[in-house]
């Protein structure tokens, strides 16, 4: 089919997040199309993809697509699970699906308080596991 922004394209969450995952996949789309399709929808990218999380996680599992953070994520855990990797994208941080590792949760938010609030005092489950040993 040929690319271009679907008439009825909208990217609104709730129930309107179906109709726009059916319409994305059933043609090819710029990303420059998408972005202006989602300006015109009060959306940005970050927060579109944060409503999609969770098909964004299926997609990467079976095609095998590493996080945007694997890398980093990598060299901090050498003995990592490949599962891993799929989850460890930024937009993930906050995700509180039951179905990601328990290990991601913690590191992204390690991570993200390394890189946006370096005086942070909130204490990590790891922490707290830590000094109680």
């Amino acid at each position: 089919m040929e690319s271009g922004v679907h008439s009825n394209m909208h990217a609104t969450f709730g129930n309107d997040i179906c109709l726009c995952k059916a319409i994305l996949v059933s043609f090819n789309l710029k990303v420059s199309e998408m972005l202006i399709a989602l300006k015109a929808n009060g959306l940005t990218a970050r927060k579109f993809v944060r409503g999609i999380r969770s098909t964004i996680i299926k997609v990467a599992q079976m095609n095998e697509i590493e996080g945007n953070l694997s890398k980093n994520y990598k060299l901090e855990n050498p003995g990592f699970d490949q599962q891993d990797l799929y989850w460890v994208n930024d937009f993930q941080t906050f995700n509180d699906d039951p179905g990601m590792p328990e290990n991601v949760k913690i590191w992204l938010l390690d991570n993200y308080r390394r890189r946006f609030r370096p005086t942070s005092k909130v204490i990590t489950k790891q922490q707290m596991n830590s000094e109680n040993a």
